[in-house]
């Protein structure tokens, strides 16, 4: 039996949905920074109620023996890599003891993302906040 054309049409913009809304939730792209010798690891993205959440892991670079210290930056930042929105997240969860840890999680929270965010910018850091380097697009 031979469909009807609106039937064709109406199943195949049916199959196009699922498509386009996964277009509009790509991941945005990630730049962290591993100069240091705590570095962010299994950073994640995750939408929530119209914002964001970033979260992942601090662990040691190379040998390191001492305390997990600081904070996380997390940064979005626009086509041109501009800071649309800064925001710092505490660790929490050091395991196996405060006094020489493995690793050391943490979770940062946008309320809104803005529309034209394009990356996340993620670096661990000890003291007053500096802004995050920015690898040069090409």
């Amino acid at each position: 039996m031979k469909l009807p054309v609106p039937t064709i049409i109406v199943s195949g913009l049916l199959t196009l949905v699922p498509v386009i809304e996964a277009a509009t939730d790509t991941p945005l792209r990630l730049n962290i920074d591993t100069s240091e010798r705590l570095v962010p690891v299994d950073v994640a993205q995750t939408p929530a109620d119209g914002g964001l959440v970033v979260s992942g892991r601090i662990v040691k670079r190379w040998i390191y023996r001492g305390r997990i210290l600081g904070h996380v930056d997390v940064d979005l930042l626009n086509q041109d890599g501009e800071v649309i929105t800064a925001r710092q997240g505490a660790l929490y969860g050091r395991s196996p003891t405060a006094r020489n840890p493995d690793r050391a999680r943490f979770s940062v929270e946008f309320a809104s993302l803005p529309p034209d965010t394009r990356a996340i910018a993620v670096r661990h850091h000890v003291g007053s906040h500096s802004a995050i380097p920015v690898p040069a697009q090409g």
